[in-house]
């Protein structure tokens, strides 16, 4: 059981939604305290049956947000008050099922993929319960993959907020992370250099910059500590290849977004390039061919973590399949 001897506290654990994630806690040989909104009755009644299942629980009524009194219940009930997973208002948002989060991030590293991101799941409107959200979503991938394995967050500039943007960021410190990507707006270039002076985590972004002139302004500022063009978003490997030549003569660090297959030629090319972005999926949605392959022949795989290029092909190495593009020709 994956989960043996772990504590876990979920809010609106006594029905529904949040019974259920409960129950498949327990399953896992997770402890549970059901944290009730309203009715202590019912909430007994969900306790006996997770006890049936042969782990521990307990029903408190608890204010999440008030961590000190959160962690005082939870002390004298584990004799430790460090919860293992904590689920805030599990019958009301949408709840990120970090069982199948967690068995997806071991599928990647069976697979052999030396790094994994993730998307964040919650931004400034959510508060601190939406905090909570993304915390336990890179813990969870975090213990499930060990050290070895490099992990990072794409906020997709969800994180805008300056002031949430710097919480959040040290709230995950603790987990080591590779870099957390884009979480301001593009052109706030202010912003990310105030973000840079606040936290420890590396800031990445730069697949919302076209031109050579915009990464310019990013490198001389030093506005942040790894690049990502777009090849394709950006005029191609010739507007690509100036720009990693800047990053290079100042010493950044660049991943490029998306491993299209002209992308991964520009990753090969490139010494100050380390990863090629694979949206990649888990063994058991496997289907041939990679992200391209839909209008693509041949386009690179990703196998045991990396990727090859065949030597022997000539240009990039690819056909285009007319047979699907002509049939969503316009």
């Amino acid at each position: 059981m994956k989960l043996q001897n772990k504590w876990a506290l979920v809010t609106g654990g006594s029905r529904g939604i949040g019974k259920g994630i409960c129950i498949e806690l327990a399953k896992e040989g997770c402890n549970v305290v059901v944290n009730y909104i309203s009715d202590p009755k019912v909430a007994n009644n969900t306790v006996s049956e997770i006890k049936n299942l042969g782990v521990n629980s307990y029903s408190i009524k608890a204010d999440v947000s008030n961590r000190d009194q959160v962690n005082k219940m939870i002390a004298e009930i584990t004799s430790n008050n460090e919860l293992d997973i904590l689920i805030s208002n599990a019958g009301v948002v949408k709840f990120e099922p970090f069982l199948e989060i967690t068995k997806e991030a071991l599928d990647y590293k069976k697979q052999g993929y030396l790094g994994m991101k993730q998307r964040a799941c919650a931004g400034p409107r959510e508060g601190r319960k939406g905090m909570q959200r993304n915390e336990m979503l890179v813990k969870t991938v975090r213990e499930a993959v060990g050290d070895d394995i490099e992990i990072m967050i794409d906020a997709y500039m969800s994180w805008s907020d300056i002031d949430y943007a710097v919480e959040m960021i040290k709230r995950l410190e603790k987990y080591n992370l590779t870099w957390v990507e884009e979480p301001l707006l593009p052109d706030d270039f202010s912003g990310y250099k105030y973000l840079r002076t606040k936290v420890g985590t590396p800031i990445a972004a730069g697949e919302h910059e076209y031109t050579r002139f915009g990464f310019r302004d990013l490198i001389e500022n030093k506005v942040l500590d790894v690049l990502q063009p777009d090849i394709t978003r950006m005029g191609g490997i010739t507007e690509a290849k100036k720009v990693i030549a800047m990053a290079e003569a100042f010493n950044i660090q660049l991943a490029p977004h998306i491993d299209y297959p002209e992308t991964v030629h520009v990753v090969m090319s490139s010494p100050m390039v380390k990863w090629a972005e694979d949206p990649c999926k888990p063994s058991w949605e496997k289907t041939e061919g990679s992200f391209s392959d839909a209008y693509i022949k041949d386009a690179p795989k990703a196998v045991n973590g990396f990727m090859e290029l065949d030597e022997n092909k000539p240009g990039l190495g690819f056909e285009l399949n007319y047979d699907v593009i002509n049939k969503i020709k316009v």
